[in-house]
């Protein structure tokens, strides 16, 4: 079966729409399940490369069904995915120059724990695949979240495990890098009358600045917080030109700020003689020039 799914995607004596209906028909019929270890290991690699690897024919529609079927493959042959998966298999997700679809690794690394779990395994295997999932997504974020679809995906796959959230030690360091992050997120299509950001532009940012909240909502301490509007100041208050402006996307950073933190910023401001050296004060201020 995974000859005949190479054959066919990499077929060129066919057009494209009966591809897909081939790969529709030899799909549907797939008897997941019954295949020997070797062929599910196979079949295993065929859809995960489908996902990571950038086809050279987005109309087939690879990197959809590569999810799909790489989880209905997954939750017919338990034991052989707990197998198949691995540490290594996640570093090599991560590393490999061949995976070059990085916006689809957070959403990979989410799906295989989810089967995991649907399976109640806690074992060492899943232990260590959310160890090195854990750094190696923080790692992704850091060289790779400029792209905002790539960043827009960890913060779903962290909405959705929270387990996989950097190391409190590298709260500051996250929380100070998505700050940034947002202030150079544009949006590619606006609306060519008003200027209004797309919807699609709007959820994608406000996936990346609830990494903040997940962040603040784990922490006992203010430092994070106030770190972050040091930063979010500095961004904000540099003189620029019309064209070096911060993204309209740090608005999603205000909207993530708690609000008890927003009434100190307020309360600031109706003072007659407030100081701006507070973090609040300058929050208020930036925000004033910003608007």
């Amino acid at each position: 079966m995974e000859s005949v799914l190479r054959g066919l995607v990499a077929s060129t004596d066919h057009p494209d729409q009966l591809k897909n209906q081939f790969l529709d028909r030899v799909l549907s019929g797939l008897k997941r399940g019954e295949q020997s270890r070797d062929e599910a290991t196979a079949l295993f690699r065929v859809f995960l490369e489908w996902i990571l690897v950038n086809s050279e024919k987005p109309e087939l529609n690879l990197v959809r069904r590569g999810h799909e079927q790489f989880v209905l493959l997954a939750n017919a042959n338990p034991d052989i995915f707990r197998d198949y998966v691995s540490a290594n298999l996640v570093i090599d997700i991560f590393n490999n120059n061949q995976f070059s679809n990085k916006a689809e690794i957070a959403p990979l690394i989410g799906e295989i724990l989810s089967c995991l779990e649907q399976e109640n395994d806690d074992s060492h295997t899943v232990r260590s695949i959310t160890n090195v999932a854990k750094t190696s997504l923080a790692h992704l974020l850091r060289d790779q979240g400029v792209h905002l679809d790539v960043a827009s995906s960890i913060g779903l796959v962290y909405t959705a495990n929270p387990a996989l959230l950097p190391s409190p030690n590298d709260w500051m360091k996250t929380t100070s890098k998505v700050v940034n992050l947002l202030s150079t997120y544009r949006c590619a299509n606006p609306n060519p009358e008003t200027g209004v950001v797309s919807p699609e532009f709007v959820e994608r940012v406000d996936n990346v600045s609830q990494i903040l909240q997940l962040i603040w909502g784990q922490s006992t301490e203010h430092q994070n917080i106030q770190a972050c509007l040091r930063e979010f100041y500095c961004l904000i208050s540099t003189s620029r030109d019309e064209h070096e402006k911060p993204s309209c996307a740090l608005m999603s950073f205000v909207d993530k700020l708690p609000s008890a933190m927003m009434e100190k910023a307020m309360a600031v401001l109706i003072e007659d003689n407030y100081a701006v050296a507070h973090e609040e004060g300058k929050t208020v201020i930036g925000l004033q020039v910003f608007t």
